[in-house]
């Protein structure tokens, strides 16, 4: 089973239709939304950012306009 790790740019926006497509594929994803007043130098440890992208199959990341 092939899994994706999606970021959302804000808390009220799910992977909706995108997470919908992922799962009617046959695949599953992880989702990593917005910690509230994270800031950092070190980006990669960010809550939630797996530490390595070993298992994951592709990644879907998006801004909110």
């Amino acid at each position: 089973m092939r899994r994706f790790l999606v970021v959302v740019p804000e808390k009220i926006a799910p992977a909706a239709l995108v997470g919908e497509m992922l799962v009617e594929q046959g695949a599953v994803y992880d989702t990593v939304m917005p910690a509230d007043r994270f800031a950092s130098h070190a980006p990669f440890a960010y809550p939630g950012l797996p530490k390595s992208p070993d298992g994951y199959a592709g990644l879907v990341a998006w801004v909110a306009a």
